[in-house]
């Protein structure tokens, strides 16, 4: 293939990173090609490349069979040694949708339609072409790199959507990493957490997934407590974009017109997200979502306070759940140049004084000036925004900060799923433990053993579903990800004793209930629930 030059600068990162990150875009633009040239009438979805791996969404007009990855991995080697002009374009997003078109490529046609920036980078390979943002070509042809690890159906909610993950070659001796065990879209509907809805306009949070929030919010009002920080609700208006500009302006009516100046205004609100494209990305993209937002009056002396004690609440979460993260400061091209300095320095005393590690990117926005974003990785190594800190616009004396400890909670519970596989940290789910009754005569023992599980903090529930297959039953909490299952039938009512089958292990075993005791609180720290964990 020929190199050509690519105007599009990818996020300044570490030389090694972002050589992995342009090897995998490459050949994500490579699998996308040969898919097309090979299956005509498969529809692309989405794709990247990412320091870790590489992968495309794809929408196939017939049952996907694995052994299919060979001859994709030859075709796109074929690609890769002809004599392909290989370069990035920057166009208007219509333009390349009208491209994309007539391409017969709907999907990102209609993608590219919605696309709110003023122009998109699409990688072309000879006559083919796609979406491909910041794609960073090296300027030197490189060797043939991909090798296709796994497919599997994203979600059943979505027919015929399959996903093709690769890598390197390079990256072949490292610890292999099974996706299909740690994508969100279908593990939520696994767990039963979420259910997408029928218009593929959102997703609803079923109760196993309200407990879990229910939990998180908890925590957020409980810290927040501890700032003298005063909730409301504001009326609701529905918003066209990511915005949280009717939010901020009822806030500010409630802070310049109440008799009790209430400097510190919190609330939980529902955002429409303009960028979402229909339920393939799952919570990291939802039609709408909910955000807490804090709102902080301050005057300019105590700007750098109010910076640093905010920077510490938006890193908790973060730091409890054990995300890989990043820290991003956002600056905007401001007009009033000296005024943005000032914010941008107050940000950076703030970063400094805390030692924490970040990386500067300037981007215009409506309503932050300057802004501090966590960014969290997925599975796949994707960076999504997360909790927040923004200085916005100034109103009257008083400076006013906007912080959020989730970002959007919906993507904050697809990373935890995805983080996790599944297996959910132990205080904040609402069953740790799930005991399966054989038959009825054991249900005494059994209810009696639930009683002492709970009386020491482990969430038990019962399973007394005794018309339904043992096996059929084991199959329903592995697949819930339970962290344990007890099993108890008439063997173990006589003997005293229980068995116990601990996710992750396939293998069964005859404990006692003390000694369970003891295995829990060995794999928990004794911290078996939220309080006690944090």
């Amino acid at each position: 293939m020929e190199v050509g030059c690519s105007s599009q600068l990818y996020p300044k990162l570490s030389m090694s990173k972002n050589n992995d990150i342009t090897e995998n875009q490459i050949n994500s633009l490579l699998l996308a090609a040969a898919v097309v040239e090979l299956f005509p009438k498969a529809l692309l979805v989405e794709g990247q490349g990412t320091e870790a791996c590489f992968f495309y969404d794809i929408v196939f007009p017939f049952d996907f069979e694995s052994h299919l990855l060979g001859v994709i991995e030859d075709r796109m080697r074929m690609i890769h040694k002809e004599d392909r002009i290989l370069r990035s374009l920057e166009m208007t997003p219509s333009n390349a949708a009208l491209w994309m078109e007539h391409q017969k490529q709907y999907l990102i046609a209609k993608k590219l339609k919605k696309a709110s920036c003023s122009l998109v980078t699409m990688g072309q390979i000879g006559e083919f072409a796609t979406w491909v943002p910041h794609l960073h070509l090296h300027t030197s042809k490189s060797s043939f790199t991909a090798k296709l690890q796994e497919s599997f159906a994203i979600c059943s909610s979505i027919p015929g959507l399959i996903r093709i993950i690769g890598i390197a070659n390079s990256f072949c001796k490292q610890k292999r990493l099974f996706w299909q065990e740690h994508n969100h879209l279908q593990l939520i509907c696994d767990m039963q957490l979420f259910m997408p809805l029928e218009n593929q306009k959102g997703w609803v949070w079923l109760p196993k997934a309200e407990c879990i929030k229910e939990f998180l919010i908890n925590y957020w009002k409980e810290e927040s407590f501890k700032e003298n920080v005063e909730f409301i609700t504001s009326p609701y208006l529905p918003a066209s974009t990511n915005s949280f500009s009717s939010v901020s302006t009822y806030h500010k009516q409630v802070f310049q017109n109440s008799q009790k100046k209430m400097h510190k205004l919190a609330e939980l609100a529902w955002i429409v997200n303009s960028n979402s494209n229909g339920i393939q990305q799952g919570l990291f993209q939802p039609f709408c979502y909910l955000c807490d937002s804090t709102h902080l009056f301050c005057l300019k002396e105590n700007l750098l306070k109010e910076c640093i004690s905010s920077l510490q609440f938006i890193l908790k979460i973060p730091k409890i759940l054990g995300f890989e993260f990043e820290i991003i400061l956002r600056s905007s091209h401001s007009k009033i140049r000296k005024k943005s300095e000032m914010r941008l320095s107050i940000m950076q005393m703030a970063l400094k004084e805390l030692q924490l590690d970040y990386r500067i990117e300037k981007k215009g926005h409506s309503d932050f000036i300057e802004c501090v974003e966590i960014h969290i990785a997925d599975s796949l190594k994707r960076w999504w925004s997360g909790p927040f800190l923004s200085i916005l616009k100034k109103s009257g004396q008083e400076t006013i900060l906007l912080r959020s400890m989730f970002g959007n909670l919906e993507r904050m519970m697809g990373l935890l799923v995805e983080q996790t596989g599944g297996k959910l940290p132990f205080w904040l789910t609402n069953e740790n433990m799930r005991i399966i009754v054989v038959n009825s005569q054991s249900r005494i023992y059994a209810e009696a053993v639930c009683s002492q599980l709970n009386q020491k903090g482990i969430k038990a529930l019962m399973d007394y579903q005794y018309s339904v297959s043992l096996a059929q039953r084991f199959y329903e909490a592995i697949k819930a990800r339970i962290s344990y299952i007890v099993l108890i039938g008439e063997k173990e009512r006589l003997t005293n004793t229980l068995t116990l089958h601990e996710s992750g292990l396939n293998q069964e075993q005859g404990i006692t209930l003390d000694a369970l005791f003891t295995r829990v609180q060995m794999a928990t720290g004794g911290k078996n629930s939220e309080s006690e964990n944090q």
